[in-house]
């Protein structure tokens, strides 16, 4: 169960640093956020994701949480460095 959870908690120390002051500037009222990150992954190659962030709010409008979503993109983005 992730509910109740931080960034640090579910991805470790590292991940959360990097990324978790975007979360802090969506609770604060910012915009949803989306990101293209790069990972490479344990054969070596690079992949892709593009990565989408917003806040959950309950009914009456206030801020739950954070939620969001992830697409591996790493085909469109390797066909679109092939076109240059």
């Amino acid at each position: 169960d992730v509910l109740g959870k931080s960034a640090a908690d579910l991805f470790g120390a590292a991940y959360a640093e990097r990324y978790g002051t975007n979360e802090d500037a969506l609770l604060a009222g910012g915009p949803p956020v989306s990101n293209v990150h790069e990972v490479w992954e344990e054969d070596g190659r690079p992949s892709h994701y593009l990565t989408s962030k917003a806040v959950w709010r309950d009914g009456a409008g206030e801020p739950m949480g954070v939620v969001g979503a992830y697409r591996d993109v790493t085909r469109m983005v390797e066909e679109s460095r092939s076109r240059g």
